[in-house]
């Protein structure tokens, strides 16, 4: 098996409202992050060093996080760092293909760059200060790329290319033309989970529930009438939910929802928009075939809130 060799540590990089910050995240990131030529004074890396890997596997990329990390926030981050280099790959006739062209460290970095940026807001949405866990994921980057004596150009870099709303983040070249405006028209698997609740209905039974989103096509947006400085509308797509939030403690009135992009990949998710209070928002960003952020719901005095990760279903 062939595997992308540039990893993160098991360390968790980032304070989130369910993790500290790890003391020691850039010896781990030296120690488990490095690429071969720095880990073979002691040894090899080995896939059982890192918590999530991407590897080739008959002409496609597979994506792996380890059993064993068990944190659902650092989970969510591995997941959008990975989804990432399966879009990468996916741009190439086959995963070895582009493993192949990984000869550089100035190619490592811009393909590594793409999904720390994408694990880095999911972090921030998770709760991450923005600043300090970006320049952590920079670091981070050039130990794996074998350039730490670079290291602050990466950081300026990450800082350039990485901010919230940017460009598409499975872009090998910052240089390339826009991308089609997205869509989040069609089915998409969800999974939501409860992290705090406060004088909800019903008693809670569990802290994870499935369900479905089926968005439709969004109607055409009309431009701004000529000589006026109104921004222009965005596409908003109406759909439906089958799902049920009852085991967390709550109700829908209705399965209506309202979808939107924000700007670049933020994602944006009324259901039961018709409400003023009652309806559940949900915030993410989204990498390739996913979303992944956090969700509340908005009642009086009713309060909830969790992490959420949606998956286009095939």
């Amino acid at each position: 098996m062939v595997a992308f060799f540039m990893k993160r540590s098991n360390a968790p990089a980032v304070k989130t409202p369910m993790m500290g910050y790890a003391s020691r995240i850039l010896m781990a990131a030296l120690a488990l992050g490095s690429s071969p030529r720095l880990a073979g004074a002691q040894r090899a890396s080995m896939p059982a060093d890192f918590p999530g890997i991407t590897r080739c596997e008959g002409g496609r990329a597979v994506s792996r996080i380890r059993a064993d990390v068990r944190d659902s926030l650092l989970r969510l981050q591995l997941e959008a760092h990975e989804a990432v280099h399966r879009a990468q790959a996916a741009a190439f006739p086959t995963c070895e293909a582009f493993l192949a062209g990984l000869t550089s460290a100035r190619r490592i970095i811009d393909v590594e760059l793409p999904a720390y940026c994408a694990q880095w807001r999911v972090a921030v949405a998770q709760g991450a200060e923005p600043v300090e866990t970006r320049r952590e994921f920079a670091w981070r980057i050039a130990a794996q790329s074998g350039a730490m004596e670079n290291r602050l150009q990466v950081v300026q870099r990450f800082e350039r290319e990485c901010e919230p709303g940017s460009r598409s983040l499975t872009s090998l070249d910052h240089r390339g033309v826009p991308a089609e405006p997205p869509s989040l028209a069609g089915n998409w698997r969800a999974w939501f989970r409860l992290d705090t609740a406060f004088s909800l209905p019903f008693a809670t039974r569990a802290r994870e529930v499935t369900a479905r989103l089926e968005f439709r096509p969004a109607p055409p947006v009309l431009p701004a009438p000529s000589g006026e400085d109104a921004p222009q509308g965005r596409p908003v797509h109406a759909g439906s939910l089958a799902g049920d939030f009852r085991p967390f403690g709550f109700a829908l009135g209705t399965p209506e929802v309202l979808g939107w992009y924000e700007g670049g990949d933020t994602v944006r998710i009324i259901l039961d928009p018709a409400v003023d209070h009652g309806h559940v928002e949900l915030v993410g960003s989204r990498v390739a075939d996913e979303v992944v952020g956090r969700w509340r719901l908005i009642g009086d005095p009713a309060r909830a809130e969790g992490a959420f990760r949606l998956s286009r279903a095939e």
